[in-house]
């Protein structure tokens, strides 16, 4: 397990500070996912002590140095960077530079097929129509959302379904803010007939909290 998933965040911080200073700025090393994994724990764990900006900088030089490179899992850790800086964007409320980062997951990986570039780029889209509805640009969010839902629809995977479920929800959400109800409450009737009785807790879960929404829409 990697130090920042252990918490150990100064010692991981650390240990990628002598890969860097052993191999320099070269993409040429001799383990590309390694260095590049390493890079990612290094801006997790600056983020955990609440250096986002250093973390910023960090998943901007990872991206730089790996998103083209021939190792398909430093071409991951790449996205998961560029990924990661939305969300550190998104914490600091820096929400047109969230989007941008978001909009770049999305340019620069959405052909990839591998499940790990998918969930990445699946999650990336919906955090773009979260900051656009934060940003009130609402039916642009919306249109993202359902433009999740399109594409990764028939998915099966765990991470994909849930990111499909929170797509749903965010866009009846959305369309309610927007005085659509009638929209609204169909949106959320998708979700519990999709998620209603589903074998996941969390989706189950979804479902509830669509019912909840429902029944406030219809008060």
């Amino acid at each position: 397990m990697r130090l920042a998933a252990l918490g150990r965040h100064e010692e991981a911080i650390a240990s990628y500070d002598k890969v860097e200073a052993h191999f320099g700025e070269t993409t040429d090393v001799f383990d590309p996912e390694q260095a590049a994994w390493a890079l990612l724990d290094k801006a997790i764990s600056l983020v955990a002590l609440g250096r986002h900006q250093e973390a910023i900088t960090v998943c901007d030089d990872l991206a730089a140095r790996f998103g083209t490179a021939a190792d398909p899992n430093a071409r991951e850790a790449a996205a998961a960077a560029l990924y990661s800086k939305g969300t550190y964007l998104l914490d600091l409320e820096r929400y047109e530079d969230a989007n941008a980062a978001f909009d770049d997951v999305i340019t620069r990986f959405s052909k990839s097929t591998t499940p790990y570039m998918r969930d990445t780029v699946a999650k990336a889209a919906v955090n773009k129509g979260v900051a656009l509805r934060i940003l009130g640009r609402k039916q642009e969010a919306i249109n993202i959302f359902d433009a999740v839902i399109i594409s990764f629809g028939m998915a099966t995977s765990p991470s994909l379904r849930e990111a499909i479920a929170l797509a749903m929800m965010k866009k009846a959400i959305t369309l309610a803010e927007l005085g659509r109800t009638d929209d609204s409450v169909a949106a959320f009737d998708a979700v519990i007939s999709r998620y209603g009785e589903d074998d996941d807790l969390d989706l189950r879960q979804k479902a509830r909290e669509a019912r909840e929404y429902k029944e406030q829409l219809q008060r």
